[in-house]
C-alpha cells in the first residue's frame, strides 16, 4: 500500500472541483516543505502527549523527526499543541471516559465502496451509549484559518468513521441516530477559537458521499486513462495542486484577461524589460498604465477580471514555487540566480540573557526597557489556559473589546455576512 492515498481527504475539496487534477498530480513526487514537516512533528508531538498521558511542555528539548528532518521540540510548539491536548482531554471527560473510545491518528477508509480513498484521522471519539462520535483536525499552520463547517476534508474523515462502525456492528438505526460532531484546532492563527466545529446530520454525509463516490471514480478513471481528463481552474482547487504550475487549462484561465486588457505591443515590452532585468521599472509600468485603464471597466467586466485575477495569482505563486525548488535541488534556471535576503540579527536564548542580565544587577526599570512587559491579547490568554476563558471571561469579560476586522472583497458564495460599507466610516481604513 502506498504512503499517500490517491483519493485523500486533505485534498477532497480539489478533486470535487477538478477530477482531472488527481491525473495530473500522480506523476508528480511529493517534496514536503519545512512548515509541512514542522507541522508533521507537531502531530507527532501531540499524538505522544495524548498516549502517554504527559504535557507536551514535558517534551521540550526532544527530538522529532519528520520526513527526515529533525526538529527538537520548543516552547512555541509545545504551547500550540497543548491547546490541542488540553481541549482533547477535557471533551473526552465530557464525553465521559468510560463510555468514550479515543483514537489517536485513526486510519479511515471509504475503500471498497470507493477506491483508493483513505486518510488518517487526528482524533475521533467515539461514544456509542449516547451516540456521539467526535472528529478533530489539528493544523499547525500560522497563515490561512480553516472552518469546521462545510469542510469537505472532514466530512470524508467521518465517513470514515461511520462506515468503521457499521462493519464493527453499529445498527443502521444508530448509525441514522449519530451525533457527529467535527472540530478543527488550530492555535498559531492571527485569532485562535476553541468554537470552530460544526454538527452534521448523517443524512447530510450520506449527500456528500454520493458526490464523492462520483468524483472520485471519475478521477481514478482519468488517470487509469478510462476516460479524457476534465481541468476545472479556480482559486480554492489550484491553491495547493502540485500540477499547477504546469496545468495549461489554470495558464490559458490566467492568461485570457491579461491578454485582453493588455495591447500585444505592451506586453511584450514589459515581458522584454522583466527578461532583461528591469523588472521594478517593468511593474511600475505596468501598474501606472492599470491605474489610467481601470476607471473605464465596467462592473460587469470587472466582475470577469476579479475571477481572473484570483486564478493569476495562484498561477504565478505556483510558478514562482516551482522554480525556486529546481533552484533549491540546484537546476538554476536561465538568466536567473539563488539570493539570500537581509540578514537580521537576533537572541539565541532569550530566558538566558535576561537572566544573565538580573544577575548582574540591572533594576527593574532597566529590565522592563531591555524586555517590555505588555498585555498579551484575549485570544492569546486563552491559548495558555488550553483554549479555556479564565482570563477572557468571568469579571474579566466587561474589558474584552471585539474590534471589526479590515474589508476585504469577495464572492457572494464566503461563508461570512455581508456588510454595508461607509465610504468616510470604512475606508478611512485605508488612508495613509
Amino acid at each position: 500500500m502506498s504512503e499517500h492515498a490517491i483519493i485523500s481527504p486533505s485534498g477532497m475539496s480539489r478533486i470535487l472541483l477538478c477530477p482531472g487534477s488527481v491525473a495530473a498530480s500522480a506523476p508528480i513526487e511529493d517534496a514536503a516543505s519545512i512548515h509541512a514537516s514542522e507541522g508533521t512533528a507537531a502531530h507527532k508531538l501531540g499524538e505522544d502527549s495524548i498516549l502517554l498521558g504527559v504535557s507536551p511542555h514535558d517534551l521540550v528539548g526532544t527530538v522529532i523527526t519528520a520526513d527526515g528532518v529533525d526538529f527538537a521540540v520548543t516552547k512555541e510548539m509545545a504551547d500550540a499543541v497543548a491547546m490541542y491536548v488540553t481541549m482533547a482531554e477535557a471533551r473526552h471527560e465530557e464525553m465521559g471516559k468510560d463510555e468514550t473510545v479515543m483514537l489517536v491518528e485513526q486510519r479511515v477508509s471509504l475503500e471498497p465502496h470507493i477506491p483508493e480513498t483513505w486518510g488518517t484521522a487526528d482524533l475521533v471519539l467515539i461514544n456509542r451509549k449516547d451516540l456521539l462520535v467526535d472528529v478533530w483536525d489539528y493544523k499547525h499552520g500560522k497563515g490561512i484559518e480553516v472552518e469546521a463547517k462545510n469542510n469537505t476534508q472532514m466530512m470524508t474523515y467521518a465517513l470514515g468513521v461511520l462506515s468503521k462502525l457499521r462493519e464493527e456492528g453499529w445498527t443502521k438505526e444508530e448509525l441514522d441516530a449519530v451525533k457527529v460532531n467535527l472540530r478543527i484546532v488550530q492555535p498559531r492563527t492571527a485569532s485562535p477559537v476553541d468554537d470552530n466545529e460544526w454538527d452534521v446530520s448523517p443524512a447530510a454525509l450520506r449527500e456528500i458521499y454520493k458526490l464523492i463516490k462520483v468524483q472520485a471514480c471519475r478521477a481514478l478513471d482519468m488517470m487509469e486513462g478510462k476516460i479524457e481528463p476534465v481541468f476545472t481552474p479556480g482559486e480554492t482547487q489550484c491553491r495547493w495542486c502540485k500540477a499547477a504550475p504546469s496545468c495549461p487549462k489554470l495558464a490559458e484561465a490566467a492568461l485570457a484577461e491579461a491578454s485582453e486588457f493588455w495591447s500585444e505591443s505592451f506586453r511584450d515590452e514589459v515581458e522584454n524589460q522583466i527578461l532583461k532585468g528591469n523588472e521594478k521599472a517593468a511593474i511600475h509600468k505596468a501598474e501606472e498604465t492599470a491605474a489610467v485603464l481601470m476607471p473605464g471597466i465596467s462592473d460587469d467586466k470587472l466582475v470577469d477580471m476579479l475571477a481572473s485575477a484570483k486564478l493569476a495569482k495562484t498561477f504565478a505563486k505556483a510558478v514562482e514555487a516551482e522554480a525556486l525548488s529546481r533552484a533549491m535541488q540546484g537546476n538554476i534556471l536561465p538568466k536567473h540566480k539563488l539570493v539570500r535576503g537581509r540578514s537580521t540579527r537576533k537572541w539565541d536564548d532569550a530566558d538566558a540573557l535576561i537572566q544573565m542580565a538580573v544577575d548582574s544587577g540591572l533594576s527593574t526599570d532597566e529590565l522592563d526597557l531591555m524586555a517590555p512587559r505588555t498585555l498579551l491579547s484575549p485570544a492569546k490568554m486563552e491559548k495558555l489556559s488550553g483554549g479555556k476563558k479564565r482570563f477572557s471571561g468571568g469579571p474579566y469579560a466587561s474589558h474584552v473589546v471585539k474590534t471589526e476586522g479590515r474589508l476585504n472583497l469577495v464572492h457572494e458564495s464566503d461563508k461570512r455576512d455581508a456588510v454595508t460599507a461607509t465610504a468616510e466610516a470604512d475606508f478611512s481604513e485605508f488612508a495613509e
